[in-house]
């Protein structure tokens, strides 16, 4: 989707001279692939999208009429980035916004002249990385042979598939780890696809972890995505008689975006016996029965 992500910013300004600035104006000029015009908007300014530039002067701030030495004050703004991937266009890499800040106005010498007074800043926005996490289960298909009864029964065990995958947009992800807890009635059966993926099992903690390292930017995009898939086996009691028990509990990304070097992070639900996302399954497989 075209959605943004709102980065709301402000520019605190001080008349740092002895004498007025009468007329002040101040600027914000974008530049940048990565920006969404649509989402651009200023209180007290106006935003001129033909040249992605918001102005602040006296008609909307009236301050600006005439600054008093030493008077300050505020100017906020928002805008967003384009999803680095739309869909329709080509694929952002490192995405970033960067933004001129100028401000100008007059001040009065002596002798009455009016004197320009410039002042001109540069402040760049780096856009995060979007990555996903999804989470599923399967019965039917998959990689593995699964066996057991469906609808699961008591004391009986069956076997499920759990597919992790991840996707990855704009920048490069590096430490990257997915984790996962299983109940206690349900066992991990050391069936990975492919073996080539760094998966392992905590038994002291019963968790799963992917260790999955460099995501690379595009993954799921214009490359395949990130994906491993693991097998583990369920013990329903009598205790779970017409449920659909839990048998993954909530699944944690986490990792780090090298461009903007921050957090990145996705947690999915819970997986159940109700493993929809296959495709050959069928109302009321998931329920425990006798």
């Amino acid at each position: 989707s075209n959605s943004s992500r709102i980065i709301r910013a402000d520019v605190t300004w001080k008349n740092n001279l002895t004498t007025p600035i009468k007329d002040a104006e101040v600027q914000i000029i974008f530049k940048g692939d990565a920006l969404n015009k649509s989402s651009v908007s200023a209180e007290s300014g106006f935003y001129r999208s033909v040249d992605n530039t918001i102005i602040f002067d006296k008609t909307n701030v009236p301050a600006f009429a005439s600054i008093a030495p030493g008077e300050i004050g505020n100017l906020s703004f928002s805008f967003g980035s384009l999803n680095s991937y739309s869909g329709e266009s080509v694929l952002m890499n490192e995405p970033s916004i960067s933004m001129d800040i100028v401000a100008n106005g007059k001040r009065l010498e002596g002798d009455n002249v009016p004197q320009e007074v410039l002042y001109s800043a540069k402040r760049i926005v780096k856009i995060a990385t979007d990555a996903r996490l999804s989470s599923r289960s399967l019965h039917w298909n998959g990689p593995f042979q699964n066996t057991g009864p469906i609808p699961p029964k008591v004391e009986n065990e069956t076997t499920y598939t759990v597919v992790w995958t991840i996707t990855n947009t704009s920048n490069k992800i590096k430490d990257a780890k997915v984790t996962a807890t299983l109940p206690i009635y349900v066992k991990w059966l050391s069936q990975v696809s492919p073996s080539t993926e760094n998966v392992s099992f905590n038994s002291s903690g019963s968790e799963v972890v992917w260790d999955v390292g460099d995501i690379e930017a595009g993954a799921g995009i214009n490359i395949p995505p990130k994906e491993v898939a693991f097998q583990i086996s369920l013990l329903p009691s009598v205790s779970q008689v017409g449920q659909s028990p839990v048998i993954l509990d909530e699944s944690s990304l986490t990792g780090k975006d090298t461009f903007t070097s921050t957090s990145v992070g996705e947690t999915r639900s819970d997986l159940t016996t109700a493993f929809k996302t296959d495709p050959d399954f069928k109302y009321s497989e998931d329920q425990v029965v006798k």
